[in-house]
């Protein structure tokens, strides 16, 4: 489906053609769409999450719909929110930074990594 709109040519002799090839965008175009991510195959619990959820009396595009669904809550369980966990320690990071700057002590630079 394409959409054409023509614009109103004024006092020129022609009129130029906007042609859109690209589908319109529905529902919300916020949404980010699923990504695997390659952080999962390096967790210890991945293989075993994959192989029991995989539903094998399923097609493959229904078994990879029902994958979808356990995988987005396995990452939020797992991962939690990455991008807050980054801000977060950010701040600290940022804190610790300006502390260091106004007075560097001993004891803050034995300080033990939070992760």
């Amino acid at each position: 489906m394409f959409h054409i709109c023509l614009s109103s040519p004024q006092t020129l002799d022609h009129a130029p053609v906007y042609v859109q090839l690209s589908p319109e965008m529905r529902g919300n175009p916020s949404r980010r769409p699923f990504r695997f991510e390659a952080a999962w195959l390096s967790h210890d619990s991945f293989k075993e999450m994959l192989t029991t959820s995989w539903q094998k009396d399923l097609t493959t595009p229904e078994a990879l719909k029902a994958l979808r669904v356990k995988l987005k809550k396995w990452n939020n369980e797992v991962f939690g929110d990455v991008q807050k966990r980054k801000d977060s320690l950010a701040k600290e990071i940022k804190e610790v930074q300006d502390s260091l700057e106004i007075s560097q002590t001993d004891a803050m630079l034995e300080m033990k990594p939070f992760f």
